[in-house]
């Protein structure tokens, strides 16, 4: 689980791209304020997003954590309703799924709305050490839940993007502990569409 800050710039660079664009008045997801001189603000009108919505096959970058410690992937589905998505998780037929609300900022981008939500997942390591036999033991995961304090998704080209961020850790697993004596955990999934 090495570290992949390439793939966190460039999300994080592709959300400051896209959260700072603006439509023309000709566009139809247009409305007075969005930098047009109009005289209101962003938050003054329902943003509308183009993101394809779907089934995408997504890969993680976590740092912090233990998901999808075999190394495989999960799919997200995203779904919209008015100006709210939903990014629905799922990594495999035997772990649960995880529901994420989003606001749209932009047609290609949305933040996590509102913050606090949780995701109950692999955020933790249990056992481990010195067998009783003189052996090593690695740890194995264990579940918690994360309270998801901040996330973006953005759409670039093809790929979906999906960076969440969390600071605390409820409803530990006995036995278990917080993986990297961190108390941020971060996760940031690339998708192509399904």
């Amino acid at each position: 689980m090495g570290s992949r800050t390439p793939h966190t710039l460039l999300l994080t660079l592709t959300a400051i791209l896209f959260a700072c664009g603006s439509s023309s008045p000709d566009d139809p997801t247009h409305t007075q304020g969005q930098g047009d001189g109009g005289g209101g603000s962003s938050g003054d009108s329902a943003v509308v997003s183009a993101i394809p919505l779907g089934v995408y096959t997504c890969l993680e970058d976590e740092s912090g954590g233990f998901l999808n410690v075999d190394g495989g992937s999960g799919t997200i589905t995203l779904t919209q309703t008015g100006t709210r998505l939903t990014a629905t998780y799922a990594e495999g037929s035997a772990a649960p799924t995880v529901s994420f609300t989003f606001a749209a900022t932009s047609a290609s981008s949305a933040t996590l709305d509102p913050p606090g939500q949780p995701f109950s997942g692999s955020w933790v390591a249990c056992g481990g050490g010195q067998t009783s036999g003189g052996g090593i033991a690695d740890p194995a995961p264990g579940t918690a839940t994360l309270s998801v304090t901040g996330g973006q998704l953005t759409y670039d080209a093809t790929t979906l993007f999906m960076s969440i961020v969390g600071h605390s850790l409820t409803d530990i697993e006995s036995g278990c502990q917080a993986a990297s004596g961190s108390t941020t955990i971060t996760a940031t999934f690339t998708c192509k569409k399904s």
